[in-house]
């Protein structure tokens, strides 16, 4: 057993997370959900669907859901995370999918309230979604939010050289998690081994997201923790710095429903996913910037400083274009995972996500349809393994 399994299990995990959680009834063969998925119904719209002159495209009309109002969640408050799924509602794009009522909320529970039914939609951690599915509960991955992940760490002005970070307090995640896991190596790198993680830092977590932490590192109670691009005119300008350890094109956060919803309203979560299309593809229109900064600030008194929107191209990038994931990087991804002792060795991308609804939402509007509904990446296809390549 791993170091990292002693000192934080997937039990441990669901218990610190809200232990209610372990409790609930497990669905049958959960872990495997998508085995036999719920096939995603077909598009309606007469012969061929087709209506003419809308927005160009497929751009199919959508059935009724077979559920009216739906509550959808993020935990991070940042602009570039809460601004497209402000945009379902703000551009009439839920109302256009049959939901009468939209209600987005900023929540750290949003993996609980899928879990206990309170939120329809969130956003999630594939680390914590996976040990989730692992321990038996009953959630499932829809659809990919972000595909890229910077490993950024900013530093407070205090630290001059590696020695000064002994006894700090660091920003790295949850203990347990592959982000954590990956700081501290990243760390125990940049010092060139003069700073150990697991000794010599007092691992925090705050509430806030990456622009809370910047708070914390500019005031210096926080010696060092994660950063993003958009944080990096603020650590220069209060005298701190950062290191970059690399730039990944992981699938690394994911859209989840529970699986009751995917059983009992199979149309409703396909209705969701063609209005988070309809509100992708406006949020990476870069010709929109102007109208959604406009209407951010309008309807939810959300305004960008200089430095946010001189890392508007940058922070847009980052979604997943049309919502999917590429198939090697998803292999990669989960490698990952395994390496750090958070999944087994042997899963496959559909363990944890049903994208079959993702695609009948992309064949609606755009015509296409993407991932492939099972792992078809050449390491999967050829049985290779991490330590084979």
């Amino acid at each position: 057993m791993s170091n990292l399994r002693k000192r934080f299990s997937r039990r441990d995990f669901l218990r610190i997370a809200g232990g209610t959680a372990i409790s609930l009834p497990v669905l049958t063969a959960c872990a495997k959900a998508t085995e036999e998925a719920t096939p995603a119904p077909e598009t309606g719209g007469g012969e061929t669907g087709l209506v003419e002159g809308q927005r160009g495209g497929m751009w199919l009309p959508p059935q009724e859901p077979e559920i009216k109002e739906i509550v959808t969640s993020v935990s991070n408050p940042n602009f570039f995370t809460v601004a497209p799924w402000h945009m379902m509602d703000d551009y009439g794009y839920a109302a256009e999918e049959g939901f009468e009522k939209y209600e987005f909320l900023v929540s750290d529970e949003a993996l609980l309230g899928v879990v206990g039914k309170d939120i329809t939609f969130a956003l999630g951690e594939p680390d914590e979604v996976a040990l989730s599915i692992l321990e038996g509960v009953p959630v499932i991955g829809i659809a990919c939010h972000r595909d890229k992940e910077w490993h950024m760490m900013g530093l407070s002005a205090s630290i001059k050289k590696p020695e000064d970070l002994k006894g700090g307090k660091a920003i790295m995640g949850a203990p347990g998690t592959r982000v954590y896991a990956q700081r501290a190596a990243e760390i125990f790198n940049w010092s060139k081994g003069v700073v150990d993680p697991e000794k010599d830092l007092e691992p925090i977590v705050i509430s806030g997201g990456s622009d809370a932490y910047n708070q914390a590192i500019v005031s210096d109670q926080v010696q060092i923790g994660m950063q993003y691009n958009r944080h990096m005119k603020s650590l220069l300008d209060a005298g701190c710095t950062f290191f970059i350890a690399g730039i990944f094109d992981y699938p690394q956060e994911v859209i989840i429903c529970h699986q009751d919803t995917i059983n009992e309203s199979p149309r409703a979560v396909v209705n969701f996913l063609r209005a988070w299309l309809k509100s992708l593809g406006t949020w990476q229109d870069i010709t929109m910037k102007d109208d959604i900064k406009a209407v951010m600030k309008e309807k939810h008194d959300l305004e960008l400083s200089e430095e946010f929107d001189n890392s508007w191209v940058t922070q847009v990038e980052h979604m997943a274009t049309a919502a999917m994931f590429r198939s090697v990087s998803m292999r990669l991804f989960l490698d990952d995972l395994a390496k750090y002792d958070i999944i087994p060795a042997d899963s496959v991308y559909e363990d944890y996500n049903d994208m079959s609804f993702l695609r009948q939402a992309q064949s609606e509007l755009i015509g296409m349809q993407w991932p492939p509904q099972n792992a078809m990446d050449v390491f999967t296809i050829y049985g290779l393994k991490p330590g084979d390549y």
